[in-house]
C-alpha cells in the first residue's frame, strides 16, 4: 500500500507553529506531509516557487489549507 501524502498550505507568517503541529500530527498517523519551508520539499529549479508548489500539490492525496487574515500570491486576474 502506498503512503498517503498531504500538502499543507498557508501563508508562513502567523502559521509557523500550526504548520509544524499539523505536520507532526499527520506524520504520527502515517501521512507524509509536504511543507514548502522544509528541507525535504521537492524543488525542480526550472520554474518559480509558485509553480513548484502547484506541481507538488498535484502529487499529493490531500490538500490542507490554513486560512488566516493575510494572503499570499494571487494568480491571474
Amino acid at each position: 500500500m502506498e503512503q498517503i501524502t498531504a500538502f499543507v498550505s498557508s501563508t508562513l507568517e502567523g502559521f509557523w507553529d500550526l504548520r509544524s503541529t499539523v505536520r507532526y500530527e499527520l506524520e504520527a498517523r502515517g501521512v507524509r506531509t509536504m511543507l514548502s519551508e522544509e528541507s525535504d520539499f521537492p524543488v525542480s529549479g526550472d520554474v518559480g516557487a509558485v509553480e513548484d508548489c502547484l506541481r507538488n500539490v498535484w502529487k499529493t492525496d490531500y490538500y490542507v489549507l490554513l486560512i488566516g487574515d493575510q494572503r499570499g500570491t494571487v494568480l491571474g486576474d
